[in-house]
Formats: C-alpha cells, structure tokens, sequence
C-alpha cells in the first residue's frame, strides 16, 4: 500500500470570520474542491496561498486583504488588476 502524502493548511473562507486547519490528501483535486475550482498560487513571503483562479472573473466574494508589518495593505501583483 503506498503511503499517503497530507498536508495540513489553514482553510479561509470569505464568508466566515475563523479560518480552521485541514489536513488534506496533497493532491489537485483536493486543492480544487476547497477552493471551488481552478486554483493559482499566489506567495506571499513565506506562505503559499491557494485560490480560485476564475474568482474574480465568475464574480465571487472577496476575501480577505493582506497587510504588511506597518499595518499598510500590502501591494502585490494581484492590486495591478483591479
């Protein structure tokens, strides 16, 4: 039987105000069920995030901004497209 590879993420859903741990199989399809579809990664300093890649497009809700340590939002690549 051949060993199974987890991972653990920090799941956060726009419309809740936790995030929650998961740990998941590290496989596309798991990626994609949480996050509703096509995923891209986006990194952000030592963190890799997950996220819907059509998300924008197909009009889903926004989530969370992200900040740097003065508190400012950050700038990214993602804030030249909008």
């Amino acid at each position: 039987m051949a060993k199974q590879h987890l991972i653990r993420m920090v799941v956060v859903a726009p419309d809740k105000v936790h995030s929650y741990v998961k740990t998941i199989k590290n496989e596309l399809s798991e990626l994609q069920a949480i996050a509703g579809g096509y995923i891209e990664l986006v990194r952000y300093h030592d963190f890799d995030i997950f996220c819907n890649e059509n998300g924008k497009l197909d009009g889903l809700m926004l989530n969370r901004s992200l900040y740097d340590e003065d508190g400012k939002r950050s700038k990214s690549w993602l804030d030249r497209s909008l």
